[in-house]
């Protein structure tokens, strides 16, 4: 009897020749031939790649491995089994499990190459973008794209067996434009959140005002949502990116943070406007977050029938610190007017 390692005739002694016992030996010899080649991987070539500068290499030894040793056990079992002569009426099924191994292999290997491969591409894109899109488009390419695999490689084996897969693309097909329709909201908020991603109208950390007039701080940008926090209630906001995508958003923070304001107040008609712009404006340049620039200024809007309507224009450091300081501006404007006796009123 003669051991046939890929095309190598091995005579065997008569002791050795019991069928059971040869193939039983196959097995153990192509295990063997997994564990070198496991062995000069892990000792050599990794140690090589690691040398190199690109870790490409490093990630596809890695993927290879598991996938290769699948495909030479199974080679071994199959030859093994080929010898057996009580099995040899059945071995048209385990070539046929065989060859669906082989298949299921091959496409285990290369969903484990995509989904690396799409890890380290898409670190090299993060690192060379600001913006928050690879958060969402790179796992939804990974996950869009290991589903195609895994379809194809189902439909390669479903062929293999001979089922005809025509219906049955059909009816996914189907059943996609159900599941489609079932969730286009979602899809909508989703689409909605790349762009917002993309666009960056806002980013994590801005304060917005929505339509109403509803101030927010942005505190994180989902896939399919953008959570808000309120800072007069306390609370968070979880918005739909599709409503929010369509609503008018008011960034406070863009250009940057400073902010314009006016404070509208009357006095009588006899009142020296000169001396009540310089007790605000004197007001103003103790305040903290009062800029000096641009320069504060008091204008006479309107000339009522019994007050002068004036405006006291000026900017502030930062719009977190908006309602601080015109509480502030106000009382101290109140206080130091009742000092001078100058009236006021709306």
């Amino acid at each position: 009897m003669e051991l046939d390692i890929f095309g190598w005739k091995i005579p065997l002694p008569e002791w050795a020749s019991n069928e059971y016992f040869v193939a039983a030996a196959l097995i153990l010899l192509w295990i063997g031939i997994a564990l070198v080649i496991t062995f000069v991987v892990d000792r050599y070539i990794k140690k090589w790649a690691k040398k190199t500068k690109t870790e490409l290499d490093d990630i596809i030894l890695g993927v290879l491995k598991t996938p290769l040793l699948l495909i030479l056990i199974s080679a071994g079992i199959v030859s093994a089994l080929k010898i057996i002569s009580a099995i040899s009426g059945y071995m048209s099924y385990i070539d046929t499990a065989y060859q669906i191994i082989l298949i299921f292999a091959v496409i285990w290997l290369i969903a484990k190459l995509y989904k690396a491969l799409i890890g380290y591409y898409g670190k090299v894109f993060a690192k060379k973008t600001k913006s928050k899109v690879d958060d969402i488009l790179m796992p939804t390419i990974e996950k869009v794209g290991l589903f195609v695999i895994y379809f194809l490689g189902i439909m390669t084996i479903l062929s293999y067996l001979g089922i005809d897969i025509l219906p049955l693309i059909t009816g996914m097909g189907i059943m996609g434009l159900a599941i489609a329709l079932a969730v286009k909201d979602t899809l909508s908020n989703f689409m909605a959140g790349f762009f917002l991603l993309m666009d960056q109208p806002f980013k994590v950390g801005d304060r917005v005002e929505l339509g109403k007039g509803e101030i927010y701080d942005v505190v994180a940008i989902g896939p399919r949502n953008t959570q808000l926090y309120n800072i007069e209630e306390h609370s968070i906001l979880v918005l739909p990116n599709g409503k929010l995508a369509n609503a008018k958003v008011v960034n406070r923070s863009m250009p940057d943070l400073r902010r314009k304001e006016q404070l509208s107040f009357g006095v009588g008609h006899n009142t020296d406007i000169e001396r009540v712009e310089k007790i605000v404006l004197d007001i103003a340049k103790q305040h903290p977050h009062i800029l000096e620039a641009p320069k504060p200024n008091l204008r006479v809007m309107e000339l009522g029938d019994y007050l002068l309507k004036l405006e006291f224009s000026f900017w502030i450091d930062s719009i977190k610190n908006r309602k601080e300081t015109i509480d502030k501006l106000n009382r101290n404007i109140l206080e130091k007017f009742k000092k001078e006796e100058i009236k006021i009123g709306r």
